[in-house]
């Protein structure tokens, strides 16, 4: 028995049939049929419940906790290359501290009409190649791997890690989700990465949603299509918010519920609790339309779009498109698993070769480190005891 068990720790476990639960904390469970022998077990069983939630509320027995720092970063480059790579550097906020997980966004990298039916595009390539060259930097302190990249059209994606992390890593996965007309066209979706880093459940999902203040109903239905399409197949969660730690950010494209007249008003004012209470994000999020699963940390910052290009100065056409909040960074844990705490949130205010505003968190997450020895004794201690109070 135990050896099914630990190979579910490995994440060896053969591929079964997956129900559609969304249960999180994934690390010791989905192991219950196997260890019965009974292949056509349900999963969720009542019996497997019960060890689950016992072993897990035991956790701190057998898993110690190690801190691992995570940047999320988030661009809508309106299809523009910075000049230098110090832009991106101050962007991933590199130079000042080196974190272990780096998972980088890009949005309208190639605006082309040709890209929208085509997953990968010469300008991502050259996007990883500027990307590649800040992290295999010479000056870096730390030596780093681009665990995988993923373009889908415009929208595109990188996960990098330390080195020293590369053999922890297991179950690397990614799932391309689109949502854009018909759900054929790639102009809007996302990109899911999930892996199993020492013994916490890791998942990153990156969208590009759909636009304008009218079109509240189609991105709230964009998130759902993103969380119910993106499926991992083999050994792991199957789903995103299965995961230990999942976070998801990108272009989310959420506006504001006041005129034009009236959120410039308080952009002057620098009235950010107006300007918070007026996002169609954080009202969606109340009120379960999209989101409610998620956090979003204390946003410091003003409206991210929509500027002319290469000013500080919001939208002067005759459209007069609303200063909003369009790109966001959100996240959630298993607190039983995993602890998340956002040390920055920021806005690149002085970056201006977008209509856009980079976006970027760094996260420090409370991992787990399991003791194998120790987990084997709690795992038979629960056992035993769920089998004296049954029979």
């Amino acid at each position: 028995m135990w050896s099914s068990f630990m190979n579910l720790l490995e994440g060896n476990q053969p591929e079964e049939r997956r129900d559609d639960s969304t249960t999180s904390s994934y690390a010791a469970t989905q192991w219950f049929s196997s260890l019965l022998g009974k292949d056509d077990q349900p999963k969720e069983s009542e019996e497997s419940r019960a060890i689950q939630s016992k072993f897990k509320s035991r956790i701190d027995e057998y898993a110690e906790k190690k801190d691992v720092s995570v940047v999320v970063a988030t661009w809508n480059v309106a299809s523009a290359v910075p000049r230098s790579v110090k832009t991106i550097s101050s962007w991933l906020n590199i130079e000042e501290k080196e974190a272990d997980i780096y998972v980088v966004t890009l949005q309208e990298i190639d605006m082309t009409a040709s890209s929208l039916w085509y997953e990968e595009t010469e300008r991502g390539s050259e996007w990883i190649g500027m990307l590649n060259s800040v992290f295999k930097s010479k000056s870096r302190k730390n030596q780093y791997i681009c665990l995988r990249v993923h373009q889908l059209s415009g929208l595109f994606g990188a996960v990098f890690i330390k080195n020293k992390h590369k053999e922890h890593i297991a179950n690397l996965k990614s799932h391309v989700q689109r949502v854009g007309f018909m759900g054929v066209v790639g102009n809007k979706g996302a990109i899911a990465f999930r892996f199993r880093l020492y013994f916490t459940w890791f998942c990153f999902v990156v969208a590009h949603m759909t636009a304008h203040v009218e079109q509240l109903s189609r991105r709230n239905q964009d998130y759902q299509d993103i969380m119910q399409g993106c499926r991992f197949q083999g050994a792991g969660p199957n789903t995103p918010l299965e995961h230990d730690v999942c976070i998801f950010g990108g272009d989310l494209n959420y506006r504001m519920v006041k005129s034009y007249e009236e959120i410039c008003d308080a952009i002057d004012k620098h009235d950010l609790n107006y300007l918070y209470r007026n996002d169609q994000l954080q009202l969606e999020m109340k009120n379960m339309g999209a989101f409610w699963e998620f956090k979003e940390p204390a946003i410091n910052f003003l409206p991210t779009y929509r500027f002319e290009t290469g000013t500080e100065i919001y939208d002067q056409s005759e459209k007069k498109r609303i200063p909003s909040y369009t790109d966001r960074i959100l996240y959630r844990c298993d607190d039983a698993v995993a602890n998340v705490n956002c040390l920055e949130y920021k806005c690149g205010h002085t970056t201006f070769i977008s209509d856009h505003k980079y976006v970027t968190a760094l996260f420090e997450v409370s991992a787990r480190v399991e003791n194998r020895e120790k987990a084997r004794k709690v795992y038979d201690e629960v056992c035993c005891e769920y089998d004296s109070n049954k029979y």
